[in-house]
């Protein structure tokens, strides 16, 4: 279901197998979202340097990734909700992930219903503000 606010959001999805990107790529835009992509954190780390950006989804796994790209984009924009998907079955990786300055942590696989789900959640709380559901966001079990 496309969310109308959302057909002026932008997000980024990271990860270097391409058909993930692919997948992930096609889920958004049917909700509504612009999408660019990166291969690396390299390249994301740029993207979200030269582009004004609502959300990010990355994977954890990736070469030139993991738990530093993930503190760099946080450095370089602090309000971004910021999504870890990854296919470490580890709770340390998940408490690294989001210490690391990911808002929510998904196991792979998961449902795309639930990755839409999480996304139209964080961009309502990053338009309006509130503590409590960000809280109550934090994790989202994997099926």
């Amino acid at each position: 279901m496309a969310y109308p606010y959302q057909s002026t959001k932008l997000a980024l999805v990271i990860d270097d197998n391409e058909c993930v990107r692919t997948l992930l790529r096609i889920a958004l835009k049917s909700d509504g979202l612009r999408v660019v992509e990166a291969g690396s954190g390299g390249e994301a780390i740029q993207k979200a340097e030269q582009l004004h950006l609502d959300l990010i989804v990355t994977d954890l796994e990736m070469p030139a990734g993991g738990f530093d790209h993930i503190r760099r984009l946080r450095a370089l924009c602090p309000a971004l909700p910021i999504i870890v998907i990854s296919g470490i079955d580890s709770k340390a990786a998940k408490v690294q992930a989001l210490a690391s300055g990911g808002d929510l942590f998904l196991e792979k696989p998961f449902h795309l219903a639930e990755l839409q789900t999480a996304i139209h959640r964080l961009l309502t709380t990053a338009s309006a503000p509130d503590e409590e559901a960000l809280s109550e966001s934090v994790f989202v079990d994997s099926l």
